[in-house]
């Protein structure tokens, strides 16, 4: 029998061997990487002998999408990045402005990744022209790569409304998405399979173990703290709700910084779902409701800041290992007016090279600052961070 310390070394070896030198696909391509242990769990190892887990950090690339059209006045969320068949990647945003409805979700495209162009598509009126970059559509989710399908009719699924988009979306899987800007009948290769009732519902991943489409956020309104749930549905028309992973006792209930989980993006990925936290820090010393409001979450916002911290499920999310969730994986600005003093992310990394790039959203600010900030608002943008391909421990 094989000591486990040897078998650790050498599992840790042979990954490394065949990702250095095998081709690196991209992330349409047939070719397949083969299997990578992450150790962000305890999952087979016994005995850590002579080795100690150590989380790794991205580089910060600092914003690069930034708001600057009239339609993104308070600012943008980057919610899907991915590459299109000309090789130019797509970036499709979430606008924040005034007069802008909830999920109005806006197109862009870049060369490089790092210098992003918003084309005038004509599609959607704002403020009395279509001189702009809107979409009729809501955000799309990318089941092919982190999303446990296989099916070439599922490799998208994307969400149209009435105007105005957001509440009660028709729901449709296809092979690519649209080509906003040559195609004009577009929605002849969308089929409709369902709808949502809210922009605040998606999908992360299939659970082949239950035979259900599965989404992870923020529980509505389950005291004594924020909390994720697993939103779940098997014919994306009745949708369930399940808590299932809150804050511990080793987490902070310290009023100054008072520890919660604000939401989750996740990603299904050799053979796990890797959850990536939204970690808010509040200070329940300043609520911005009254003490009754506090008890419904969601209406109680504090001021404090975000973070990124990363956990693991085996079990098609029902159940969450917090190993390495005790620190920040990507932490936030350390001044009230650093650019990701709030550091969000709803995207999927995205390949390039041998490199995963992860577009987050971040804040200039406190959570909920225009409450307490006084002169200025905060401003959401997007922002890269970047990693060694799986290298996250």
């Amino acid at each position: 029998m094989y000591r486990l310390s040897v078998f650790y070394t050498l599992s840790f070896l042979l990954v490394t061997f065949l990702t250095d030198t095998l081709s690196v696909a991209n992330e349409d391509s047939q070719t397949r990487e083969p299997h990578w242990e992450l150790f962000l769990d305890d999952y087979i190892i016994e005995r850590s002998t002579g080795f100690r887990r150590e989380l790794h950090h991205p580089k910060p690339y600092g914003v690069v999408v930034p708001a600057d059209q009239p339609w993104e006045s308070q600012g943008l969320s980057p919610s899907y990045v991915g590459r299109r068949k000309d090789g130019k990647l797509e970036c499709y945003y979430r606008t924040h402005g005034v007069n802008v409805p909830n999920d109005t979700t806006a197109y862009a495209v870049s060369d490089d990744g790092i210098h992003w162009e918003k084309p005038i598509l004509g599609l959607v009126e704002f403020s009395g022209g279509k001189d702009n970059n809107l979409l009729p559509s809501g955000v799309p989710y990318a089941l092919h790569t982190y999303g446990n399908v296989s099916d070439p009719n599922q490799r998208f699924l994307i969400g149209l409304g009435d105007e105005p988009l957001g509440q009660k979306m028709r729901l449709f899987f296809c092979k690519e998405l649209p080509d906003w800007e040559n195609d004009p009948n577009w929605r002849e290769k969308l089929v409709e399979v369902g709808t949502k009732p809210s922009y605040k519902l998606g999908l992360h991943f299939w659970d082949d173990r239950t035979d259900e489409w599965v989404y992870m956020r923020q529980s509505p309104n389950h005291p004594p703290t924020r909390c994720i749930a697993r939103w779940a549905t098997k014919d994306l028309r009745n949708w369930t709700v399940q808590p299932v992973v809150y804050p511990d006792a080793h987490d902070s209930t310290d009023p100054r910084f008072f520890d919660e989980m604000y939401g989750m993006c996740a990603i299904h990925t050799e053979g796990m779902v890797l959850g990536f936290i939204e970690w808010f820090i509040g200070d329940q010393t300043r609520p911005d409701y009254s003490v009754l409001a506090q008890e419904l979450i969601g209406r109680v916002h504090m001021k404090g800041p975000m973070e990124i911290r990363i956990a693991t499920s085996r079990d098609g999310g029902f159940t969450w290992d917090r190993t390495v969730s005790r620190e920040a994986w990507i932490p936030h600005g350390t001044e009230q007016d650093s650019y990701n003093r709030g550091v969000i992310t709803y995207t999927s990394p995205v390949r390039m090279g041998d490199e995963d790039w992860f577009y987050c959203t971040v804040i200039n600010g406190d959570h909920a600052g225009s409450t307490y900030y006084q002169g200025r608002n905060t401003h959401i943008q997007g922002a890269l961070y970047t990693q060694k391909h799986n290298r996250y421990v």
